[in-house]
């Protein structure tokens, strides 16, 4: 099974400019997980907890600093 979350907004300080490395500006992501049969019996217990995947994507992005999208 797939599951896509779209929209996630992340501020970040990425970006070869100046500007954008001081003020930073919002990254939209759309991220598509492969969750095997994970909640497919409606189980709580058994599912992805998106607001981890959420908290990594996040992690990811603070990590550091990136001039270019590609890297991040």
């Amino acid at each position: 099974m797939i599951v896509e979350l779209r929209g996630l907004e992340v501020h970040g300080f990425h970006g070869a400019y100046e500007a954008e490395q001081r003020d930073g500006q919002s990254f939209w992501f759309d991220v598509r997980l492969e969750v095997g049969e994970r909640g497919a019996d409606d189980d709580l217990s058994r599912a992805v907890d998106y607001t981890l995947v959420a908290a990594a994507i996040r992690e990811t992005s603070d990590a550091r600093r990136y001039d270019l999208l590609e890297a991040l």
